[in-house]
């Protein structure tokens, strides 16, 4: 790290002198009449949270006082962008870089092994396309807005989550930070309060809340540093999971729990006031030392609100929704505008007009100039950066200049957000240039080519309405800003499967069931005892293999013990009207994840069809696929018969 930053440095010297001077007379003439030590900065970064996730931006459930306190002080950005995922964005706002260009486009970084990108060599049957493997850690050669502020004279800390590389040689303090409370590769801690079981945490006392206590190490690190310039990433584990919060706040919205109001999760309502209390205690720490006029200050979410139910929470029925994000579509893990389109607010006191508005649309790679050209230090020689500083917006005296901002995803990601009609994110990419909005779909098209999605966000903020066939020539010029983006930045785009077998025909659904269909799977809810759903008919000579992948939700196993309560499948012979009374049992843990099953069919008969008992009410089942093959031969993608529920919605 040391000779990666002094060679910056050095490189810097040598051909930045001029773009110092002059950024730093305009640092002067920007600040004229105030101290001429060069401004702090803190970042207040919130995990999940989204864009109306605050009373701020809209919400008549959660109470955020203290963002609204900070608007008024601050500038209020409407169209602020970031990746749909925490660790693509938290590379992104440290290297200035898009992460498709480093290959991090995964939340990826606590894998133990750090391998770089790469395109996949097969798929599941199921899939459209082969999608490429996400990158696990953020390279230590990338200079880093911490060590240029730090060689820049900056005393720099990082308290929270950093998930940028599971290897203790790509965490925080090995990329530019003087003081790390976390900052591993951590995806966040087992429970909210002590013990924490975390790396670089110590245990607080039993009790002790995670918020409150990163907390409590940011107000000490801002007074020790209160006489010198400093750079605070306050990077929060909420408001992820696990969904846990103080019991006196849960109580509190357990009271203002409205069903009607698409947001009504009194855990994570709770989770935010924890969050908001954390930035009151900055700001007060800022007044009451001094520090508020020369401090900047931003808050901002590292993806979209998450939409998934919230398996096992005890105060609501199982399946309440984490949050909404309407008017936005989809959440976290979509390219739709509720994944990646984020509360953000700046404040730079006595430039930033207090309580102002921006509708420009900006994103996470432009904090890395932004905060460089504030600090008056020059853009280091030979860095490549995606972003546009921000200060003509934040001095209200300009526009940006660049033509559009992307987003790259080219994977399947799970269908967590179905509760709330959502479907999961395909592979794709997508270009926002003004009011208009293109997302390159691939492989979703007529066989299985490129299909285009186009929304005019300032007529349809909720993307309703496509536009993709009203406005071709607009889809091929904004298609063409795409390909161009791809090749500048060596992305990875996906690649068609051969291996894919499409959806067969519908599956029929008896009794107590209530059948949901959703790309990427068929969830299967069970509204009574011995409820069923017949698979299309075929042919195939025993003995058989039934594979799936299935998942149930968390609970309390003991009483899915009796027969009623386990799924299991029956099969119906060629030659015979009715189903036979023969029980293939299997169990699915009820742990919220996804396993392969395997259930043998122990007849020499030719079989024509299968009948799923999924079990009795309340339990239930997601299947993301289903695959029958003859027993005894090599399994392989494309043996047998396949039912897929990625392509059936």
């Amino acid at each position: 790290n040391f000779l990666k930053s002094a060679a910056m440095v050095t490189a810097a010297a040598a051909a930045g002198g001029a773009a110092l001077e002059s950024a730093s007379a305009a640092a002067a003439a920007t600040n004229a009449g105030k101290p001429a030590r060069k401004p702090n900065f803190i970042f207040f970064l919130v995990d999940d949270m989204g864009w109306m996730d605050s009373s701020t931006y809209g919400s008549t459930f959660y109470e955020t006082p203290n963002m609204d306190r900070m608007a008024r002080r601050a500038m209020r950005f409407t169209n602020a962008y970031a990746t749909p995922l925490c660790s693509p964005t938290r590379c992104t706002i440290m290297t200035g870089l898009y992460c498709e260009r480093l290959g991090l486009t995964l939340p990826a970084g606590h894998m133990p092994q750090a391998v770089g990108a790469r395109m996949g060599k097969r798929a599941a049957p199921y899939m459209k396309m082969i999608t490429p493997s996400s990158a696990t850690y953020m390279p230590l050669e990338q200079y880093t807005v911490a060590e240029a502020l730090r060689d820049g004279g900056y005393r720099t800390a990082h308290f929270g989550k950093w998930h940028l590389g599971g290897n203790e040689q790509y965490w925080a303090r090995r990329q530019g930070f003087d003081e790390t409370v976390g900052g591993t590769g951590a995806p966040g801690p087992v429970g909210y309060f002590s013990p924490y079981f975390l790396d670089n945490v110590e245990d607080g006392p039993d009790g002790e809340h995670i918020t409150d206590r990163l907390t409590r190490e940011a107000l000490r690190f801002i007074e020790a540093n209160r006489n010198r310039p400093f750079y605070l990433n306050l990077w929060h584990y909420s408001v992820h999971g696990p969904w846990q919060a103080k019991k006196e706040l849960i109580e509190k919205y357990e009271k203002k729990v409205d069903l009607n109001n698409p947001q009504h999760n009194p855990v994570y309502a709770a989770m935010l006031e924890s969050m908001d209390q954390s930035l009151g205690r900055i700001l007060d720490k800022l007044d009451a030392l001094g520090l508020a006029r020369n401090t900047v200050l931003i808050f901002m979410s590292d993806n979209g609100g998450l939409l998934a139910s919230e398996s096992g929470n005890l105060h609501l029925p199982s399946r309440t929704p984490i949050t909404s994000n309407k008017p936005l579509r989809g959440g976290k893990g979509t390219l739709y505008e509720g994944g990646v389109r984020e509360p953000l607010m700046i404040l730079w006191p006595g430039v930033t007009k207090p309580g102002s508005v921006c509708d420009e649309a900006v994103h996470a790679i432009d904090f890395y100039p932004t905060m460089l050209a504030v600090a008056g230090l020059p853009q280091p020689a030979g860095k490549v950066l995606d972003g546009e500083s921000l200060v003509p917006l934040l001095q209200g005296a300009g526009k940006l200049k660049r033509e559009a901002i992307f987003c790259h995803f080219p994977h399947y990601n799970n269908p967590d957000d179905f509760v709330q009609g959502e479907y999961r994110s395909l592979p794709s990419t997508s270009v926002r240039k003004g009011d208009w909005k293109l997302i390159r779909l691939y492989g979703e098209g007529e066989g299985r080519t490129t299909k285009f999605e186009l929304f005019n966000l300032k007529d349809d903020i909720g993307e309703t309405i496509n536009l993709a066939e009203k406005h071709p020539d607009r889809v091929r010029e904004m298609d063409a800003l795409i390909e161009a983006h791809i090749k500048s930045t060596g992305a990875i785009v996906p690649e068609p499967n051969p291996a894919y077998l499409p959806p067969t025909a519908e599956w029929k659904t008896g009794p107590a069931l209530a059948v949901e269909r959703a790309i990427g799977m068929l969830r299967i809810q069970c509204t009574g005892i011995n409820g069923y759903v017949d698979t299309p008919t075929f042919s195939m000579p025993g003995p058989l293999i039934i594979r799936l992948h299935a998942r149930r939700p968390v609970d309390n196993e003991s009483r899915w013990q009796t027969l009623p309560g386990r799924p299991r499948f029956r099969w119906r012979p060629r030659d015979a009207a009715e189903f036979g009374n023969d029980q293939l049992v299997f169990d699915v843990p009820h742990d919220g994840l996804w396993h392969e099953i395997e259930v043998p069919v122990p007849t020499e008969e030719i079989v024509a069809q299968l009948r799923l008992f999924p079990g009795y009410a309340p339990d239930s089942i997601d299947l993301d696929w289903i695959r029958v093959e003859q027993a005894g031969l090599a399994s392989r993608d494309g043996a047998g018969v396949v039912w897929n529920f990625a392509d059936a919605g």
